[in-house]
């Protein structure tokens, strides 16, 4: 069967990114969100070195993504999803607000808001925060909204920054709730392979 097939290839071939994603694509389309999103998570932090560059878009393009948004609301994880529709180009910002909208997120929504850069999206937090009298949730996102390195006069590469450093941010926090283990060992083999780069450089060069 493909699964069988999937799972003989990465016995052979387990940081094989392209087959990773593969088995995400296949979990995704029987149903196994949980899975797929652990697959896609992985094929990512391999790819980018644990989220140090960014994950090349052959392995995550908008297919992924919106995949990738769909299993977070899935498992009920809506504040996630909406942070990941940035990730979209262009932003969905209509996908991100009705996310933040649901009233069954099981994900502490508040503890990923300083992993927003759209200011959009955070000032439609923080009104929705108001209708429901929400205070704490509110002043939590406008403190975030109101970060010097948001403010749209900023330069290009200031904004640019602010970016990659909250998409970063989440990327890493994304793999540490669903990799856990194997989180940490494509991180110790990116260590090893640092060490024995640099022994090569000091032996030879």
């Amino acid at each position: 069967t493909t699964m069988e097939l999937l799972r003989h290839a990465l016995s052979i071939y387990p940081m094989d990114t392209s087959w990773l994603r593969t088995q995400g694509d296949f979990n995704y389309i029987i149903r196994k969100y949980p899975t797929s999103l652990r697959n896609y998570i992985e094929a990512g932090a391999i790819s980018s070195s644990y989220f140090l560059n960014e994950v090349p878009t052959d392995i995550w393009d908008d297919l992924v993504y919106r995949r990738m948004i769909s299993c977070c609301s899935a498992l009920f994880c809506h504040t996630q999803a909406a942070v990941l529709c940035q990730f979209l180009t262009p932003v969905d910002f209509n996908m991100a607000i009705r996310a933040v909208q649901q009233h069954n997120s099981e994900d502490a929504m508040e503890t990923y808001y300083h992993c927003i850069w759209e200011t959009t999206i955070l000032e439609a937090i923080i009104h929705l925060h108001s209708m429901r009298g929400e205070y704490d949730k509110q002043q939590i996102a406008m403190s975030c909204l109101n970060q010097p390195e948001l403010n749209s006069y900023n330069s290009t590469d200031i904004l640019l920054h602010a970016m990659r450093s909250r998409k970063r941010r989440f990327l890493v926090a994304l793999a540490h709730q669903y990799l856990h283990v194997i989180l940490l060992e494509i991180y110790d083999l990116y260590i090893i392979l640092l060490l024995l780069k640099t022994v090569y450089i000091y032996i030879y060069i």
